[in-house]
């Protein structure tokens, strides 16, 4: 088992670095799903 000080330096940088990443991830996917919609928008008008 890892250290618990250890663990208390690494966890806030790891939740962090996730939380960083989910947010990358969502507004990347967010702008292609919104680029999808209008694409599919223009075909129908």
């Amino acid at each position: 088992m890892l250290n618990p000080s250890v663990l208390k330096i690494v966890k806030p940088e790891f939740l962090n670095l996730a939380f960083l990443i989910g947010i990358i991830f969502l507004l990347c996917y967010s702008k292609m799903y919104e680029s999808d919609i209008t694409e599919r928008w223009r075909e129908e008008k």
